[in-house]
């Protein structure tokens, strides 16, 4: 590894895999699991708000928008969603942010990143 003496940070390291990760004995990699399963292990309270969300929002919605959610957590009256990307960041905000008040009983929802 290379150190910069201007600045005492390594180097970028570029990383290549001989091997496909599948093939990788250290790396289990496994299908990610749908939101409400996840939440029912991690958060089971949000469980019914998330189906009431799906239905406020219908099924094409739900499946499009809700579901790539990365993580969803409730603090009193604010609920944090976890988005994997900016635009779906952007299309929450601009078209469910009402319903996922209602459905959810909060008065702050707040999208990240």
């Amino acid at each position: 590894m290379q150190v910069n003496e201007q600045t005492d940070y390594a180097a970028d390291l570029q990383m290549t895999a001989e091997a496909p990760l599948s093939e990788n004995p250290n790396v289990k990699i496994e299908k990610r699991a749908p939101l409400a399963a996840r939440l029912k292990e991690t958060r089971p309270e949000l469980v019914g708000a998330l189906e009431t969300l799906r239905k406020k929002l219908g099924d094409d919605d739900y499946a499009k928008y809700i579901e790539p959610l990365n993580n969803v957590t409730k603090s009193g009256g604010m609920l944090l969603m976890v988005a994997g990307d900016l635009r779906q960041k952007s299309l929450l905000e601009r078209d469910f942010i009402p319903q996922i008040k209602e459905a959810f009983e909060v008065q702050v929802v707040r999208l990240v990143v």
